[in-house]
C-alpha cells in the first residue's frame, strides 16, 4: 500500500493498493480494475474536467469506477439509471438502488441524523458586528460547553472568523482561552485543528474548509449567516453531518442561524429527514426498529 500526493516519496513504486490525491491520478493510465474516488462532489475534482478525465482514464477497460458522496452533484445523478426501489418523496426522487448505484441513508451506527433547527435573526450581522446579544446563538454554545461537548461554529467568509471570535469571547469570558478561529490560508491551520480534536479549544470558528473529513466526537454545530450563498443545499447537509458520527455519540444539535429566509436550509433540513425516514423504514423492514 502507498500514498501519492505531491510531497510524497512513494510517486513511481508499485502497489496493489494506491491512496492518492486526484491531481496524482495523472500518472496512471488504464492502471487499475478499481478505482474509488470519495467526496466525488469537494474541491478540488468538482467542476474539473481535466481530472474527471484524469481518474476515467486511471481505470483499466474491463475495470470500475466507483463514485462515493453524501450529497452527488447533479451531473452524476443524471448519469443514474433510475430503475429500483423508490425512496420516499417525489417520482423525481433517487431509488434506493439501480443497475448504477446504491443509495444508504443511515450511518453505520444506525442512529438517525441530527436535523438542523433553523431561526431566521433580523439584523443578524448588525447585532454581531455591534456586539448585541443574539440570545439563541450564545445560549446554544453556552449548552453545549455545560454538556462538555465542543462546537463547531460555520462562517460564510475568512473576514467574519475575528469578528466572531471576539463576539463570542464577549459573551462567554469563562471559555475565552478555549476558542480559535481557522481558514484554509491560516498558517497554524494544522495546529489548531489538531488542538481542537484534543479537546485544547472547545470552539473553533471556521469557513467551510471543516465542514467535511473532520471527526470529533461530542461536537455541535453552528452556522452563522446560514443565508449566504457559499452555503448551499449541500454544504449545509455536509455541516450538519459534522455531529453524531461517532459510535459512542451519536446525536447533538445543529442550529442554522440565517439573517433572513433562505432556501438551501430548508432544502438541506428536508434531505435529511427524508434520508432518516427512509432509513427508519428500511430498519423496521429488516426487523430492527
Amino acid at each position: 500500500m502507498i500514498a501519492v500526493h505531491g510531497s510524497s516519496s512513494e510517486k513511481w513504486e508499485e502497489s496493489d493498493i494506491t491512496i492518492a490525491t486526484t491531481h496524482q491520478v495523472v500518472r496512471f493510465h488504464r492502471r487499475f480494475l478499481l478505482v474509488v474516488l470519495d467526496e466525488a462532489d469537494a474541491f478540488p475534482y468538482h467542476n474539473d474536467p481535466i481530472l474527471y478525465r484524469a481518474l476515467s482514464r486511471a481505470v483499466k477497460k474491463n475495470g470500475k469506477l466507483l463514485y462515493l458522496s453524501a450529497t452527488p452533484p447533479g451531473y452524476l445523478q443524471k448519469r443514474l439509471v433510475r430503475k429500483g426501489r423508490s425512496t420516499i418523496g417525489s417520482s423525481g426522487a433517487i431509488p434506493l438502488f439501480s443497475d448504477t448505484h446504491v443509495l444508504l441513508p443511515g450511518r453505520y451506527h444506525g442512529a438517525a441524523l441530527p436535523v438542523p433547527k433553523i431561526l431566521t435573526v433580523q439584523g443578524l450581522h448588525k447585532r454581531v458586528q455591534t456586539n448585541r446579544i443574539v440570545a439563541p446563538f450564545i445560549d446554544a454554545v453556552r449548552t453545549s460547553l455545560n454538556k462538555d461537548r465542543q462546537v463547531f461554529v460555520f462562517v460564510p467568509r475568512v473576514d467574519e472568523i475575528d469578528r466572531v471570535l471576539s463576539y463570542l469571547r464577549k459573551w462567554l469570558p469563562a471559555h475565552v482561552g478555549e476558542m480559535a478561529g481557522v481558514h484554509a490560508a491560516d498558517p497554524m491551520r494544522e495546529e489548531k485543528v489538531l488542538a481542537f480534536r484534543e479537546k485544547r479549544y472547545t470552539v473553533m470558528v471556521t469557513t467551510t474548509i471543516l465542514e467535511r473529513g473532520v471527526t470529533i466526537p461530542k461536537s455541535d454545530v453552528v452556522v452563522v449567516g446560514a443565508e449566504a450563498p457559499v452555503f448551499d443545499e449541500a454544504s449545509l447537509v455536509q455541516i450538519a453531518g459534522r455531529v453524531g458520527r461517532s459510535v459512542d455519540d451519536t446525536t447533538g444539535s445543529v442550529l442554522f442561524l440565517q439573517a433572513e429566509r433562505s432556501t438551501p436550509p430548508k432544502r438541506a433540513v428536508r434531505q435529511i429527514s427524508q434520508m432518516n425516514s427512509l432509513a427508519q423504514r428500511l430498519a423496521e423492514q429488516r426487523g430492527h426498529s
